[in-house]
């Protein structure tokens, strides 16, 4: 039986996540007996090269605790299950603990406990502020990019992620995203700000963090609960049946709202998110508080991953 390995060098433990387009693998540095995830690429593709030298010179100098760490790029053969293939292209970075573990807490969870819900998104705005305090906007922010380490402590993938500066963007609609966090000047193919368009999408992710539910599923008037929020009928949208059983504090609507405004230029700053009403009790926990709050969410993670896992 061959060997399971990529580029006769790292050695796969085991297959992490099949996608449309690429293979995660949990591999081990045959020289350096480290663990790393590798994503493959299932197609050859010729800009691939290109892409990856821009991803590798504007990400390797990130070092936020929160961004899933690029370690680099490169290409050859792959064995696995007894199939080789020549010259697959590869991405590399640090080793996660699974794929689909925090998509699918949220699941059992209906969503986290508003306490709990903002420390975890103050590590996300803290990991895509990393990111644009280096003009660099992700551009495919969603729950299924959001991980655990091996500590269960919050990476936020950089698989699919755009670099790209925060003016006069324009890539096209269908290149990132699920189209629930896809922003309205992205979706009508005009000129958008990046960084904006993050906002956009990360305050889909905190409404999906907090209640487990889509707050629409597409930023255009023909989705009946956009549409209220786009004509800031904002009384008219929390009445709305889909939102009859949830329990959500007001600042959590204020900031949300605020986040998926329709114009890009109402949108408030990571900055300014950092400092909103919503968060103010995590920005005054002391450190044992905080420390305390860390090993509850933690112990958390653990007991939901058990019985996802049995």
């Amino acid at each position: 039986m061959q060997e399971n390995i990529i580029d006769n060098q790292y050695i796969i433990i085991s297959l992490r996540d099949s996608r449309k387009s690429n293979k995660y693998f949990e591999v081990k540095d045959k020289k350096e007996n480290i663990k790393y995830t590798i994503e493959v690429q299932k197609n050859f593709d010729p800009n691939f090269i290109v892409n990856e030298a821009k991803i590798n010179v504007s990400l390797k100098g990130i070092n936020n605790p929160h961004i899933l760490k690029y370690i680099g790029f490169g290409g050859g053969p792959i064995v696995f299950n007894n199939k080789s293939k020549k010259n697959k292209l590869f991405r590399i970075f640090e080793n996660v603990l699974d794929f689909d573990l925090f998509k699918n807490i949220l699941k059992i969870e209906n969503g986290f406990k508003e306490r709990y819900a903002k420390l975890i998104f103050k590590k996300i705005l803290l990991g895509i502020n990393g990111l644009h305090k280096a003009n660099i906007c992700h551009g495919d922010i969603t729950i299924e990019n959001i991980f655990l380490d091996e500590n269960y402590d919050i990476k936020i993938s950089s698989f699919s992620i755009n670099v790209f500066k925060d003016e006069n963007s324009n890539l096209n609609d269908n290149s990132i995203g699920d189209k629930c966090y896809i922003a309205p000047e992205i979706l009508s193919h005009i000129k958008y700000k990046g960084k904006k368009a993050d906002i956009f999408s990360l305050g889909q992710l905190l409404f999906n963090l907090v209640t487990n539910l889509k707050g629409f599923e597409e930023a255009s008037e023909n989705d009946i609960y956009f549409s209220l929020i786009k004509n800031k009928k904002y009384e008219d949208y929390w009445k709305l049946e889909k939102f009859s059983n949830i329990n959500i504090s007001e600042n959590f609507k204020k900031l949300y709202l605020k986040m998926v405004n329709y114009s890009q230029n109402e949108r408030p700053s990571i900055d300014e998110i950092l400092k909103d009403d919503w968060l103010k009790e995590i920005n005054e926990l002391n450190e044992d508080q905080m420390n305390t709050l860390e090993n509850e969410i933690k112990q958390e993670f653990k007991t939901m991953e058990a019985i996802i896992k049995n």
